[in-house]
């Protein structure tokens, strides 16, 4: 293990505990690792690939930068920022062990616990107004208070990882669910409103059209994975 400094190896001990649930969970450590690798071998590859079509569509005006595209841009960079980390981290976890390049780590993961969710929040409340007042929405597809409100969130990203990189035990506590459990009430409450919209009858009794149809199974299909990936059973342990 490479040295510390010596008059802050006390208060770094207390800060970032490589022994913690080692002995008691080793079998849980594997699992976390090899899910992380396999999701790193999979997704850096398809992120590249992604970031390529995008630049390429862009280049050529085949992809306007509408406020969905904008938000996803935003959802997009923090999914890859985050999963290049993996090898680094997991690297340093199991071998280095050392406490600078853990807590800048932990800092990292906040723009999975913190940031990926509310950008998706802000997805379904543009999918809200685009669907619930589309009259509202046309006339209010300017990007500028998108970007003001990803910049709000980048910045409250950046504050919670820097506060969870300095204090890793946060992790532990309600403070690291606290944006899970804004993003998602935003996300029900929008995905309902969206669902009552499209599944109100057309004009005279009618059915509802195909593409509404369509548009159900893509947002209830959404929501699940949303309360699927946002709700895990241990955070009602």
């Amino acid at each position: 293990m490479p040295s510390k400094p010596s008059d802050s190896s006390n208060f770094m001990d207390q800060l970032v505990n490589f022994t913690l649930c080692q002995e008691d969970l080793r079998d849980g450590q594997i699992v976390w690792c090899t899910f992380s690798i396999f999701f790193f071998v999979l997704g850096f590859p398809a992120y590249v690939c992604i970031f390529y079509e995008w630049c390429q569509k862009y280049n050529t005006g085949s992809l306007p930068l509408t406020p969905y595209n904008f938000f996803m841009l935003n959802l997009t960079i923090m999914d890859w920022g985050f999963l290049v980390t993996f090898p680094f981290g997991l690297g340093n976890h199991f071998l280095l062990r050392n406490w600078v390049i853990e807590s800048i780590w932990n800092g990292i993961y906040a723009l999975s616990f913190c940031g990926r969710p509310l950008i998706m929040a802000c997805v379904c409340m543009d999918c809200y107004l685009a669907v619930v007042y589309p009259l509202l929405y046309r006339n209010w597809t300017t990007l500028h208070p998108r970007i003001a409100v990803a910049l709000f969130i980048w910045l409250v990203t950046v504050s919670f990882g820097l506060l969870v990189g300095i204090v890793p035990e946060l992790y532990l506590t309600f403070i690291a669910v606290l944006p899970y459990v804004l993003a998602l009430l935003i996300i029900i409450i929008c995905d309902g409103f969206i669902l009552y919209t499209l599944m109100k009858a057309s004009p005279g009794g009618k059915t509802v059209h195909p593409q509404k149809q369509r548009a159900i199974e893509t947002i209830t299909t959404s929501l699940a994975a949303s309360l699927l990936s946002y709700m895990p059973p241990g955070y009602f342990c």
